[in-house]
Order: structure tokens, then sequence, then C-alpha cells
């Protein structure tokens, strides 16, 4: 069955060639390699021209389109059934493409699978400890049951691990273009609906940590795309059979609640937001969810006093990942 990997590229020299190499070598031979230079003005292009294998297409875009609609166009032009995500940082272990086909193959009803991850240092020399603290949290999470239940609080997938079918994505309308750095999350909230997304409990890709990645030169961005896509799973999935949006009330500090509610409004309605009363609120909010006045909480994981109103809520009845849903993200 026929694999096409798809890489997009934005000034990406220092580390594509390895990256290449990586696919070029897999023992997988049905695939082919689509790569996206996203308007690249370094010697990206030059890199590309010199790839002699005609397994490999590049399309070279003329202006900055953005990761999600640079891969949008390469998935288009894919013939494979299957679509492998390869980043242009990140190397693949050589038998990866394969040991998830085969995955796939043994899982009916999988629509996407990934792996766990090698986290490797990039030319800023990111200290072993942070390493292995990072593979320790992504590779936590393996179960099709735990990655769905993960996405309600933040995302447990590695972009370049995953292979996923293209009809299933295509159905679901893709990457969405305007969202510049968590596009990949918001595809996985939404394929985690059509069918089981699967981790592979092995390491089969090398994931690169450096300076220059989109989420290290823009957190803040990165976080409220984050909240934007997690409001919208939360209405999707469990507020579904409800006609208006939920009623929500948010416990966070001030500031970072304020960019939570922006980012929600079009799926959440939030009518309270509490910084420091905390506990003393935790009554209340249960009466009003008691009197169908309140539909859910939030709770945002930096808020001091968070676990111990996740604690009394959840005591008083509230279903995690139901009504309760506690989101952790880096701010």
């Amino acid at each position: 069955m026929a694999v096409s990997v798809v890489m997009a590229v934005h000034n990406g020299q220092e580390y594509l060639r390895e990256a290449v190499e990586s696919v070029l070598l897999q023992t997988y031979t049905d695939l082919e390699l689509i790569i996206v230079n996203d308007a690249s003005t370094d010697k990206t292009g030059e890199i590309l021209e010199r790839i002699a294998d005609e397994r490999v297409t590049v399309i070279h875009l003329a202006e900055n389109r953005g990761a999600a609609a640079a891969l949008n166009l390469g998935i288009e032009q894919a013939k494979g059934d299957w679509i492998a995500i390869h980043d242009a940082d990140d190397i693949s272990y050589p038998n990866r493409i394969e040991r998830q086909m085969r995955y796939l193959q043994d899982r009916p009803g999988t629509v996407a699978v990934g792996s766990f991850i090698e986290c490797i240092s990039g030319r800023d020399h990111i200290p072993p400890r942070y390493l292995y603290g990072l593979e320790q949290i992504i590779n936590r999470v393996q179960s099709s049951e735990e990655i769905s239940e993960e996405l309600y609080q933040t995302c447990h997938l590695t972009h370049g691990t995953m292979l996923f079918s293209k009809k299933t994505f295509m159905e679901l309308g893709q990457y969405d273009p305007n969202l510049k750095i968590s596009y990949d999350y918001d595809l996985w909230t939404r394929l985690v609906t059509a069918g089981r997304i699967e981790k592979i409990p092995e390491k089969l890709y090398k994931y690169r940590l450096h300076g220059g990645s989109l989420t290290k030169k823009n957190p803040l961005q990165n976080i409220n795309e984050m909240f934007y896509i997690s409001a919208k799973y939360i209405r999707r999935t469990c507020y579904k059979e409800k006609r208006e949006r939920p009623v929500i009330a948010v416990f966070g500090c001030k500031v970072v609640a304020g960019n939570y509610v922006f980012q929600a409004r079009g799926s959440l309605n939030v009518v309270k937001v509490i910084d420091k009363k905390g506990m003393s609120c935790g009554p209340a909010i249960v009466t009003l969810l008691n009197e169908k006045k309140l539909d859910g909480v939030v709770i945002l994981s930096k808020y001091k006093k968070g676990g111990k109103i996740f604690k009394y809520l959840k005591d008083e009845g509230l279903e995690p990942n139901k009504n309760l849903f506690l989101f952790w993200a880096r701010f």
C-alpha cells in the first residue's frame, strides 16, 4: 500500500539533508516524498534541487503561505492512500514507516498512528535533562482512549511521527491554514472523532529541539491557538447536543483567563472568570451547575489553586472531560 511522506520547509537548510535522507533510507519501499519549499530565502531551494531520487517531488512556492497551507498542497498532490508527515528538522528511524503500516494493517478502523519519540538537541545544545523530561511527558500517553481524553488538556502527539488516512484527512477539511503553529493539534481534535488514533510504544522518530522552532519563537500565539482549538473540541464533543454555546466558568489568573475567554468566544459562553477567590467560589459554582445556569468549568493549570478546586468540584459530582476541564499548557 502506497505511502506519501509530506514535508513542508521554510528556511530549513541546517537540518534538511538529514531529514530527507532518513526518509529515503526507509525499509518500507512503496513510498514517495513530497517536499513543499515554502518560499525559503536561504539555501533550502539549492539543497532540494540537488536531490537525485525519482521518488522525490519538490514544489517551490513563490510566496510564503505558512506550514498548514504548504502541507495541504503537498497532501492534495500525494498519490498514496496514507500520508506520513515529516518535519524538516527531524529524523525518522529506518523502520518507522514499515512499522506503522504493519500496525495499521493489524488494527482496522485506525485512522492515524504515531510513535514514541527520542528527543535530540539542535545546535543550541539543549540540556540532556530537559530532553529526557520532554520524552517522558510525550511518551506517557499511548492508547487511543488516553489520546482522545488528553486532547481536552493539551497535545501528546508529535506531528512529525504521524501517519494518517488521506481520505479521512480530506473529508475533515485538511489543516486549517489560519492557524500558524497548532494546526496539527486542531487536526487531531477532528481526526479523533472519525476513528482511532494510536501511538506505537516504540521510539521511531528523533524530535529535534532548537531555538528556531515556531513554538519557541511565538509561545503566546501557540497558547492562544491551543485555547481556541481546545474550546472547539469541548463544544464539538461534550456539548454537541446543545443548540446554544455552553455556559462556562473559568478559573485562572486574570491575564491568561482573559486570553482564554477571547479565543474561546466562538465556541463557549464564558460568564465567570475567577481569579483570586478560588475555593470560596466553589459552592456557588456547584449551585449554578445544579440549577442548570452553568454547563461546565474550565480550570487553567497555571491557576495557583487549580488542583484544590479541581478536586473539590470532582468530589461534588462534576465529571472530568465531561463538564470539568483542566487545560494544561506552558504559558
